[in-house]
């Protein structure tokens, strides 16, 4: 029997599938997966970290102390006002219900007004917040919201999500050549997460207000504050992005949530800041 080679049929080793279509699925499928990944084990370390002891964390982050340090010169305009929000913070401790915490403050020269607590219980306060603070209730508000921060543990807890992120996206994606991925899974879990950081900024909120209630008796001045940075973001247009962007919850969310329980328990007097802060 003769052979009679017959022609090939054209395309016969050619898949109808996409190959582009394959990496396309494959590499958001991969992205997916770490992100889910991620995003649930930097969620088990911030409800971990919370039983870590005070006294413990204390010890951990006494290095922050240097960031966040106090004047040493005990006649200067600085430690004046900061033995001032010493013992405002002290008043404010009183009206809390639970456990104490020691707490350090310190004022540091910046041209944004903010406040901020660090691991182990250290508020720094920028110079130029005292600018955009009408009374001594607002001043108040801004210093139980860092309280508050370091009561419910945010500044360790986001601390250690932070480093369970870092070090899962290194393992995962190594270092050779996934440098896209790795930008697209963190970008993705930092959004992914980023609800999470607005609820603790309403959380410590809302233990400011209560604090602001239990020492004034009542809840007025707790918008000042963000009245005054809402006026700042108008004029200068920044802040632009939408609220799911951000890690606090938009301006006038806050404003309307502090004018609801002002309007609910009434307001006072306020008393009035003291010149020296005024003028620092």
């Amino acid at each position: 029997m003769k052979f009679v080679p017959k022609p090939v049929p054209e395309g016969i080793n050619t898949t109808k599938v996409s190959h582009l279509r394959e990496f396309i699925v494959l590499s958001f499928g991969l992205i997916l997966l770490l992100t889910i990944t991620v995003i649930l084990l930097s969620l088990l370390t911030d409800q971990l970290v919370r039983y870590i002891p005070v006294k413990t964390e204390y010890k951990l982050f006494s290095f922050t102390h240097a960031i966040a340090r106090p004047s040493q010169d005990p006649g200067s305009a600085q430690s004046r006002v900061e033995q001032y929000l010493s013992k405002l913070i002290d008043r404010l401790q009183k009206g809390r219900q639970g456990d104490k915490q020691p707490f350090t403050v310190a004022v540091m020269d910046d041209p944004m007004p903010n406040a901020f607590a660090l691991p182990g219980g250290h508020i720094v306060v920028t110079s130029s917040l005292f600018r955009h603070i009408q009374s001594e209730n607002g001043l108040a508000m801004v210093l139980g919201h860092e309280m508050g921060h370091q009561y419910a543990r945010h500044p360790l807890r986001s601390m250690g999500r932070g480093v369970v992120v870092l070090l899962a996206i290194a393992v995962f994606t190594g270092t050779d050549g996934s440098e896209m991925i790795k930008s697209m899974v963190d970008s993705t879990v930092e959004l992914g997460l980023l609800k999470f950081d607005r609820d603790q900024e309403r959380a410590a909120d809302d233990t400011a207000v209560s604090l602001l209630q239990r020492v004034y008796g009542h809840a007025g001045g707790a918008d000042e504050f963000f009245q005054s940075i809402q006026k700042l973001e108008v004029k200068t247009g920044k802040n632009p992005l939408p609220g799911f962007m951000k890690t606090h919850p938009t301006t006038q969310e806050r404003i309307n949530h502090l004018q609801a329980i002002v309007d609910r328990t009434g307001k006072a007097k306020l008393v009035e800041l003291p010149d020296f802060v005024k003028n620092y």
